[in-house]
């Protein structure tokens, strides 16, 4: 499997532009960290608005493929601002896209889907952290080849623990998870 170079996602025209507005929001109503940029993938706010963000946005209006984790960034960042009304554009997003929040709902489960396939759990990183692939044939149905389809729990010995508290905004400190 390809890990490092562009992987194709067959999202629609109208499934990158959310990808892309979701990118563009946190220049608008959004109030990012840098903390919360790193936690994303980016270098920093300023990078996910105007550096490696902007180079994603550009990319997907162009309806190119992206890395594995360009992929991950970029939906994690438009699940977010859309998500979230501390730090991203939460109740604005319909607003500011022109997108009602069901169907921008029902186009981000699809996205995540279609990413999902495309973009195996068992290969994915998380914070910059490559996980270990699993060995042996699969808990839940026993398939041991290419072409897995189901989804397991995640393995609780192999997620990633963050012990140390996260300023998000506005000296709001949370999110410590063990």
């Amino acid at each position: 499997m390809n890990t490092s170079g562009p992987i194709p996602v067959d999202l629609t025209p109208e499934e990158r532009y959310v990808l892309a507005r979701g990118l563009a929001e946190w220049g608008g109503p959004a109030s990012p960290t840098d903390e919360l940029a790193l936690a994303m993938g980016f270098g920093s706010s300023e990078d996910l608005w105007r550096g490696k963000g902007r180079e994603l946005r550009e990319a997907l209006r162009r309806g190119e493929h992206l890395t594995r984790e360009d992929w991950r960034r970029t939906l994690l960042a438009t699940e977010i601002v859309f998500a979230s009304d501390v730090v991203g554009a939460g109740l604005d997003w319909s607003i500011t896209t022109g997108l009602a929040d069901e169907k921008s709902v029902r186009m981000l489960r699809t996205i995540q889907r279609k990413i999902g396939r495309s973009i195996p759990a068992s290969v994915s990183t998380m914070c910059g952290r490559e996980r270990e692939p699993p060995r042996g044939p699969c808990a839940t149905c026993k398939s041991n080849g290419a072409g897995h389809q189901c989804d397991p729990a995640p393995d609780p010995r192999r997620m990633i623990r963050v012990h140390e508290p996260v300023t998000l905004h506005s000296g709001i400190s949370e999110l410590s998870r063990s």
